[in-house]
């Protein structure tokens, strides 16, 4: 199974799904709404009102679609960015390992 199979799951980190949340505004990833914790991202933003789905299918991988800003970012900005997506990654990556092992993702 590749990445994007990983990304079409959907899952936050407590196993829930995620397709109805608020990109921004909900606490999607890391149990802390990423208009908080990327301030400076979630301002410049022209896709504040999105979901997470809409997000990920414009893509919100390193030069994604879904990275529309009101001006160019400055370099540390485009640092946040990269942060955010690191970790954006490396949590898709444990949610595959938890699923594949059958001790994570969602209950039935």
């Amino acid at each position: 199974m590749g990445g994007e199979g990983v990304v079409c799951e959907g899952y936050c980190e407590d196993g829930r799904q995620w397709s109805g949340d608020f990109f921004w505004s909900d606490p999607w990833l890391g149990g802390v709404p990423l208009s908080v914790r990327y301030r400076r991202l979630f301002d410049l933003s022209l896709n504040r009102f999105s979901t997470v789905e809409v997000m990920r299918d414009l893509g919100c991988g390193d030069g994604g679609a879904a990275w529309s800003w009101r001006r160019q970012l400055w370099a540390w900005e485009e640092e946040l960015l990269e942060e955010y997506v690191a970790l954006y990654f490396m949590t898709l990556s444990c949610s595959l390992t938890s699923q594949i092992s059958g001790c994570g993702g969602p209950t039935q």
